[in-house]
């Protein structure tokens, strides 16, 4: 198994060409990775694919709606690796689907940004999702699309963006869900992570957030212009905003006491998100290494580790910097493996 998470190099001026890219150079592993998944998802509950394929149809006029282009650059994928633009869009709204369709039961992301007393902001993210992620599931995109540069870490076969985001706007992002068992046909999250990939300001990401029609309550942290730590939930009902300060935490439950149920604060969210305060308030100096400290810490779980008979596992580690303009990627569990620095130039 490779040291590091593999790296695409893509540079395009229109959306379907993106897509083109993306599909040429992963053509064999997002055919992998859908053969896969298909016996995980047979696993996991759900005999019937093509229930699964209807289901993800159900998100596509509100991608049509939306963001039009950026169901040009899914097809641009699919067109590429020549994949069925069916199994494309399954793999495209998989977490909708785990919690909707199959109700997989998983513990989630942990998301983590501090303020160093050099006054830079670091942002964190353990990414936890299904262990098969582990061995070619993952990949690191730096692209220049159209003027704008990034990096982002991403699934294999997703839009850029997926999971995190760097870019020449001096943004930084990552997520994790809130709650499990509420969902609408609106913009896949997959899809509204690529549409913040290019969004330079708080007008514009609150316009992709705000306004978006969700398909899932969802958490958003960002670190703009490497001065501003902000933090949005997107829920049914209405949406938070919070700044961080010293520094901020967010995990797989909302924030206020008012809008935390039974159906989306779960235990082992909240002990992960009082673990990782636990740890930065013991710091006396915030840095690097105590973000990692964090995203290495074992005790309420935030660097999850494969259990037998749950399917779930942390199967990689961001820490981005907008300041100095880097993203270090972990492949798999951050406590065993290391981080490397990609510099967005």
């Amino acid at each position: 198994m490779e040291k590091f998470i593999p790296v695409i190099n893509i540079k395009a001026d229109s959306n379907y060409n993106l897509g083109e890219q993306i599909g040429k150079k992963l053509k064999n592993n997002i055919h992998k990775l859908i053969a896969k998944n298909k016996i995980i998802y047979k696993k996991e509950g759900s005999k019937d694919y093509s229930k699964l394929i209807k289901t993800a149809e159900q998100f596509v006029p509100s991608i049509k709606k939306l963001h039009p282009e950026l169901l040009k650059e899914a097809k641009g994928i699919s067109d590429a690796a020549e994949v069925d633009f069916k199994d494309l869009m399954v793999l495209l709204c998989e977490e909708e689907l785990l919690d909707i369709r199959m109700r997989v039961k998983l513990s989630h992301c942990t998301n983590v940004a501090v303020k160093t007393n050099d006054n830079k902001i670091l942002l964190g993210h353990n990414e936890d999702w299904l262990s098969s992620y582990r061995k070619d599931g993952l990949v690191v995109m730096k692209g220049k699309f159209k003027d704008e540069k990034f990096i982002s870490l991403n699934i294999i076969g997703n839009l850029p963006g997926s999971l995190c985001g760097l870019t020449s706007k001096k943004l930084a992002f990552t997520s994790n869900s809130i709650g499990f068992k509420k969902f609408r046909y609106g913009l896949p999250r997959s899809f509204q992570l690529r549409a913040l990939l290019e969004a330079g300001n708080l007008k514009k990401i609150e316009n992709i957030l705000y306004f978006s029609n969700n398909s899932i309550d969802v958490n958003t942290i960002m670190v703009l212009k490497g001065k501003q730590i902000l933090d949005i939930e997107d829920l049914f009902r209405h949406n938070e905003e919070f700044f961080g300060k010293k520094f901020f935490i967010h995990t797989n439950h909302p924030i206020l006491k008012k809008d935390q149920t039974k159906e989306n604060t779960d235990l082992e969210s909240i002990k992960r998100f009082e673990r990782a305060k636990e740890i930065l308030l013991k710091e006396k100096n915030l840095s690097l290494e105590s973000i990692k400290k964090v995203l290495r810490d074992h005790k309420a779980g935030i660097c999850e580790h494969k259990i037998k008979k749950r399917e779930n596992t942390t199967v990689a580690s961001v820490v981005m910097n907008v300041n100095d303009m880097w993203m270090e990627v972990c492949k798999n569990n951050p406590c065993m493996n290391e981080y490397k620095r990609y510099y967005l130039k």
